[in-house]
């Protein structure tokens, strides 16, 4: 993360802080060239539950089957399985307060 500048090194560290706390027993996994952080329960692309995508202009919450999670105020972008979310401070502060974001394993 040290290529990063600061204001997305220190945001993607906020949100591993927050998914650490919301998804209980889940493990991080690097992937330097994909430049991503899983968030795995088991092995392989089944038991990924989310990513955070990192970029130089900010970090993305990438959540598997987020297609198929209500967005009624149509905060997600993609298409496809797997929907992102911009991440901002904003949005972290929101997501702590709220107990609405609770991840569970895959079945």
């Amino acid at each position: 993360m040290a290529t990063y500048p600061p204001e997305v090194r220190d945001l993607a560290e906020a949100a591993r802080r927050l998914l650490d706390g919301v998804v209980p027993g889940v493990v991080q996994s690097l992937d330097e060239s994909a430049k991503l952080i899983g968030y795995i329960y088991g092995p392989g692309y089944k038991g990924v539950v989310c990513t955070l995508i990192l970029s130089r202009k900010g970090v993305k919450l990438g959540i598997v089957r987020g297609a198929e999670l209500p967005d009624p105020k149509q905060l997600m972008q993609g298409s496809g399985k797997v929907h992102r979310l911009k991440l901002t401070g904003a949005a972290i502060l929101v997501f702590r307060a709220s107990s609405t974001f609770q991840a569970a394993p895959a079945a």
